[in-house]
């Protein structure tokens, strides 16, 4: 299907009259060779108090003024005129009035700013694995044993349903979760951390706080040559190049001995 043909689906005039006579000049062809190439049209005579009309909008002379819309827009428009001038609002212009109506769709994106907002689960330190193994053994709340307990039941039942099986997992998943928080904490994840690049692995912080003291001093205003300016930027200029070269000559002397 085309998408023109969405027009007369939705009883929308595929030819567009107007109130003008005036030829269309160069920028009229160029904006109908836009709205080719976008599958835009002009709404104007084809919607509204306009429909069927096509007023004028610039001088009472010549219609510049548009509405575009796409094809899937024009069900939305519940209201579209042309303005009688008002010399207040414009000098040549007709004002377009223009109502859509269109359904609301809300998006909770909470549950997105809690990924980065809220608190992450620490999944495993190493040096607490004695105090995670006391913690589920101690079992404070008896949820293991209950765990236990629905486990033997469902042994001796016959044709366990899933979602019975669902909800056993899902407390085994709650407990251990909750023994792990308890152990090993939460923490909350930095928001502001930069992509780690590896391509200048000898580009280290030192590298990384010179260059950022040279530019904040080669920002400094122009329009002050004082020499001490001139003589700190060189300074830190220096001190940047004399840094990466201490660092990247580091980096070649590991890389040989490894090789």
């Amino acid at each position: 299907m085309f998408d023109y043909e969405n027009l007369p689906r939705n009883s929308v005039p595929l030819h567009r009259v107007t109130s003008c006579n005036c030829a269309p000049n160069n920028y009229g062809h160029k904006l109908l060779n836009v709205c080719k190439r976008n599958n835009m049209y002009i709404a104007n005579s084809r919607v509204g108090n306009d429909r069927g009309i096509g007023k004028k909008t610039c001088n009472d002379t010549s219609v510049i003024d548009y509405l575009l819309l796409s094809s899937n827009l024009f069900p939305v428009v519940k209201e579209f005129d042309i303005m009688e001038f008002d010399p207040l609002v414009s000098d040549v212009h007709c004002q377009l009035h223009l109502v859509i109506q269109a359904p609301v769709i809300l998006y909770n994106c909470n549950d997105e700013l809690s990924q980065f907002c809220s608190e992450k689960y620490v999944k495993w330190r190493k040096e607490k694995c004695s105090e995670f193994l006391d913690n589920v053994k101690s079992d404070h709340d008896c949820q293991l044993e209950q765990i236990l307990l629905e486990l033997d039941n469902l042994e001796v039942q016959q044709g366990i349903h899933q979602n019975e099986m669902n909800k056993v997992v899902e407390r085994i998943s709650n407990f251990f979760q909750s023994v792990a928080t308890k152990t090993f904490g939460k923490y909350k994840p930095f928001k502001n951390r930069k992509p780690k690049s590896d391509n200048k692995p000898w580009f280290n912080k030192q590298c990384f706080d010179s260059r950022k003291k040279f530019h904040k001093a080669r920002k400094r205003p122009k329009r002050i040559t004082s020499k001490n300016i001139n003589l700190y930027a060189k300074r830190k200029e220096n001190e940047e190049h004399k840094s990466n070269e201490k660092t990247e000559m580091d980096c070649c002397s590991r890389q040989v001995s490894i090789s």
